[in-house]
């Protein structure tokens, strides 16, 4: 697995989540809306372990951080065969529909997606 930084997890966060759901302490220290305790609160990213900023990665931020390009909502051909990334998880492209979906085998089973951005892309 890719390792990254502290400082590139956190401004991958940052970046990803919505201006509703972040903001700036007057020290400006950057804090993000996480859900704890039963209840949502306010927590500095820089409080949050490594685990729980990957959590709150966004799918298309987590591809960015993985160094894939690509527009949202582009669409792909697919083949039988090919190796896609499903969501955030690696697979194998098992069937392809005409509507655009594909099956895509995953360790754990079977999906169907749509071959587009973010939901199913081609692997590096």
């Amino acid at each position: 697995m890719t390792t990254y930084t502290r400082k590139q997890l956190e401004n991958a966060v940052w970046k990803c989540t919505h201006r509703d759901f972040k903001g700036k302490l007057p020290d400006g220290t950057r804090t993000v809306l996480v859900y704890q305790s039963g209840g949502s609160a306010l927590a500095a990213l820089s409080d949050l372990t490594d685990a729980q900023l990957l959590d709150k990665l966004t799918t298309v931020a987590w591809a960015e951080l993985h160094g894939y390009r690509h527009t949202k909502g582009e669409e792909f051909t697919l083949t039988v065969g090919q190796p896609v990334i499903a969501g955030r998880f690696p697979g194998v492209v098992t069937r392809v529909y005409d509507s655009g979906a594909v099956d895509v085998r995953l360790e754990r089973g079977v999906t169907f997606v749509r071959a587009a951005f973010p939901d199913c892309y081609p692997s590096k």
